[in-house]
């Protein structure tokens, strides 16, 4: 039953961020470690050593697993709209970056200003854009 626990892609990424969070002592050190291989399992990546990330709603899966090995009072759980080094995550996990916010859409020059300010990759950035446009790179 815990191996077959896998995080749903969206159709449509809500551009949230969910973040694992744990503090473990040694003292519970297996459980911990199984901890971290059921996360990686399920489609999370680690973000540093006790922090996991993944771009699709899991609530219920980090649930399951933390109740399962008796971890839940030293795990957190975090909902974010940003990141640092997003453009590394959204790579990993396949996401594309997006012209449109809150159903309008955004200057071009206004996300080159977010990218450039944040260190985004640009050339990213711009080989999406042309992607989403031509269908090429």
């Amino acid at each position: 039953m815990l191996n077959k626990k896998q995080i749903k892609k969206q159709e449509k990424w809500d551009d949230l961020w969910r973040l694992v969070m744990f503090d473990i002592p040694e003292k519970r050190k297996k459980g911990r470690e199984a901890l971290r291989f059921h996360l990686k399992e399920m489609g999370m990546l680690e973000y540093q050593k006790s922090i996991f990330i993944c771009p699709y709603p899991c609530e219920k899966e980090v649930k399951f697993v933390t109740e399962f090995f008796l971890l839940r009072s030293y795990v957190k759980f975090i909902i974010a709209k940003a990141v640092s080094d997003e453009e590394k995550f959204r790579r990993k996990f396949n996401l594309e970056f997006t012209l449109v916010r809150n159903n309008t859409l955004s200057p071009v020059i206004s996300d080159i200003w977010v990218l450039v300010s944040f260190g985004l990759d640009l050339m990213f950035y711009f080989e999406t854009c042309i992607f989403r446009v031509y269908g090429v790179y």
